[in-house]
């Protein structure tokens, strides 16, 4: 879905940013100018952030443990 309407930016653009390290609207916004216009996107950006950070966070504890004997 576009998040950023003035500037055409999705929110897989923007989940790609937070999983390359990206973890803040003003990180965001440098990174791909996502809410530097009207500022219409913040609060979506910022929930955007919040989700994908929290499914990062699901993925590594998700992942098998291995134990050597």
């Amino acid at each position: 879905m576009i998040v950023c309407h003035c500037r055409a930016i999705s929110d897989k653009t923007i989940r790609a940013h937070v999983r390359a390290g990206c973890d803040s609207r003003r990180s965001i916004a440098s990174a791909c100018g996502a809410g530097t216009d009207c500022g219409g996107c913040a609060r979506t950006v910022s929930e955007v952030i919040v989700d994908e950070s929290a499914s990062a966070e699901r993925r590594s504890l998700s992942l098998p443990l291995f134990v050597s004997a």
